[in-house]
């Protein structure tokens, strides 16, 4: 919220080596403790709704959730709030469907981003899989392949094939007795 330019034309500003000491600490907790008393006001107003919404729906509120199907155990202030907003969205409030389908977890934007990234992903991987199969048929057998596209992103073809590692009983390890660069021990 804006604020009020009279407010500020009250305002003073301190100049450095004004305060003492005693005078900063006693502003800063008085500062501390306004702080305190705001956050726990805010606390206690969210606490209070959230009491509010969860209570049992009453009177003509829970004939009309009954109405709708809606279980007994589930007929809250909350519930007759979204069958509210689900009753308003349906005649043609737009601003109540946005809200609705957002509270839903249908918000249209995140959707579309979530598919393009699909989209995208399945896009890059057929690409890579063409590329390995023009590129020789495949990999010889047990190689690992890494493959970085020319994307949005700046990368450049790169195709890199690893051989295999080697069973441990077909590595040779030399003996003491084994000649050793040539010369015998």
């Amino acid at each position: 919220m804006p604020r009020n330019p009279k407010q500020d034309a009250n305002l003073k500003p301190i100049k450095k080596g004004e305060l003492t000491s005693e005078e900063a600490k006693r502003r800063g907790k008085n500062g501390g403790e306004k702080s305190g008393e705001v956050r726990r006001a805010k606390r206690d107003a969210r606490q209070s709704a959230r009491y509010i919404l969860e209570l049992a729906a009453k009177g003509q509120i829970a004939k009309n959730l009954d109405e709708l199907g809606i279980p007994k155990n589930e007929q809250t202030n909350m519930a007759a709030l979204h069958a509210r907003l689900a009753v308003m969205a349906l005649g043609g409030n737009l601003e109540a469907y946005k809200t609705l389908m957002k509270m839903a977890g249908y918000d249209p934007e995140e959707n579309r981003e979530e598919r393009e990234s699909i989209n995208s992903d399945r896009r890059k991987d057929m690409e890579s899989e063409v590329k390995i199969n023009t590129l020789g048929g495949g990999a010889p057998e047990g190689a690992n392949i890494a493959v970085n596209m020319q994307d949005g992103d700046g990368f450049n073809d790169v195709v890199i094939y690893l051989p295999p590692v080697q069973d441990e009983s077909e590595c040779e390890v030399p003996t003491e007795d084994a000649e050793i660069g040539g010369e015998e021990k």
